[in-house]
C-alpha cells in the first residue's frame, strides 16, 4: 500500500492510494480521494466498508 498527493488540472488536491492484490502482484486497486487528511489505512477501510454495503444492496435487488 502506498499513496501520492497530486493536484488536478483545476488545482484540486487529490490523494491517490494504491493497494496491491495479495494474490496477483501484477494487479493494483487505485483509490482517488479529495480528503487528503485521511490516512491510507482509513481510506482502504472506508472503501472496504462501502463496498460490502453496495454489494449487499446489489445482491438484494437480484
Amino acid at each position: 500500500m502506498g499513496s501520492v498527493l497530486v493536484r488536478t488540472k483545476t488545482g484540486v488536491p487529490v490523494k491517490i492510494v494504491f493497494v496491491r492484490n495479495r494474490n496477483k502482484k501484477s494487479e493494483c486497486l487505485y483509490l482517488l480521494i479529495t480528503d487528503c487528511s485521511l490516512s491510507d489505512s482509513e481510506i482502504v477501510r472506508t472503501y472496504g466498508n462501502r463496498w460490502s454495503v453496495v454489494s449487499g444492496i446489489i445482491l438484494q435487488s437480484l
